[in-house]
């Protein structure tokens, strides 16, 4: 999940759920998956948080502001394209 109710043990990531995680966790991901030459590009849903389908698993905020993984994800796929 992208986010991480108070008391849950869910997730893997041994902490709450957090912007930064998420943005830790999508740049890991990406640099894995742009690193495989049999990988030509990949999808993210709910770009938004407004109304996504995984709670707060969006790129920008429900208000439009961009949250960390944007840039992060922005700067790897540009290292990539060079």
């Amino acid at each position: 999940p992208s986010a991480h109710p108070a008391g849950s043990a869910a997730g893997y990531w041994g902490a709450g759920w957090s912007e930064e995680t998420q943005a830790d966790y999508a740049e890991r991901i990406a640099t894995i998956a742009l690193g495989h030459d049999a990988v030509e590009s990949f999808t993210w849903w709910d770009v938004s948080d407004a109304e996504a389908s995984v709670v707060n698993g969006g790129m920008v905020t429900a208000a439009g502001a961009a949250k960390p993984v944007f840039g992060r994800l922005a700067q790897r796929i540009a290292s990539a394209a060079r």
